[in-house]
């Protein structure tokens, strides 16, 4: 009985090292959590900043943002035109601008040459 009671007292930590163990645990712990932390606060300025890059892309990319650089949006009856061949001379032409709508008629129509 003695001698179990040595061998368990060689493999059991006292209540000081017991304490000094979770002490070092905790530490570790604490360390590994400040990490994360530092971690997870840099992922999240990281998607932040792409988030607004992103924003700002869309918006220059808007219908609207483009129009205000000078171009416009030509249509006949609701259709947008995208070639020559979407309209026939009279055709009435609505066209988009920054900060209205013109309209006016088809008086001629004319090819580029090598279609640029």
């Amino acid at each position: 009985m003695v001698e179990k009671q040595h061998i368990l007292s060689t493999i059991t930590p006292t209540t000081k090292e017991f304490q000094d163990l979770v002490k070092k645990h905790k530490s570790m712990i604490s360390i590994y959590t400040d990490g994360m932390n530092r971690s997870v606060h840099q992922r999240l300025k990281d998607e932040k900043q792409n988030f607004v890059y992103l924003i700002e892309k869309i918006h220059n990319l808007s219908p609207l943002e483009i129009m205000k650089r000078g171009f416009s949006l030509a249509s006949v009856d609701g259709n947008v035109v995208k070639s020559i061949d979407d309209v026939a001379i009279e055709d009435a032409l609505k066209i988009r601008v920054q900060d209205g709508i013109i309209e006016t008629r088809v008086v001629k129509k004319e090819g580029l040459e090598n279609n640029e």
